[in-house]
Formats: structure tokens, C-alpha cells, sequence
């Protein structure tokens, strides 16, 4: 078991999770999401920002705590 990739993974998908419910109860807080809504189109924006700041981040996160649970080391 690799305690530290663990709380890698935590602290990552906490991340990707505080960014999902922070999207829908307060949205103004993510200044980038206006500027990509700006640049690619309100949809475009939007679906780019969920990639990169909520999917991707919850997807690591549960990688490394797995990773970290069957004992790989990725550091």
C-alpha cells in the first residue's frame, strides 16, 4: 500500500468533486470558464471546462488511490 499516492488521490479527486458542486451552487467563481465560454462558444466552453477541471481531475484521483492501494508506486 502506497500511503502517499493515496493522498495524491485524494487530494485530486477532492478537487474534481469541490469543482463539481461549486459549478452548480456559486458558478461566477471559475473566472476561466467565462474566458473558454468567450473563446470556444458558450457550449464548447462549458463542456471543455467540465473536462478539464472536474472529470479529469476525479478520474486521476481514483487512478492513484487504486494505484496506491494495490501497492504501484507512479512517483
Amino acid at each position: 500500500m502506497n500511503l502517499m499516492l493515496i493522498a495524491v488521490g485524494l487530494v485530486v479527486a477532492g478537487f474534481g468533486a469541490w469543482s463539481f458542486v461549486v459549478r452548480f451552487s456559486s458558478p461566477l467563481v471559475f473566472g476561466r470558464l467565462e474566458a473558454m465560454q468567450q473563446k470556444l462558444g458558450s457550449a464548447a466552453g462549458t463542456v471543455l471546462h467540465l473536462v478539464a477541471f472536474t472529470l479529469l481531475p476525479i478520474a486521476l484521483g481514483l487512478f492513484c488511490i487504486d494505484a496506491g492501494i494495490r501497492g504501484s508506486s507512479l512517483f
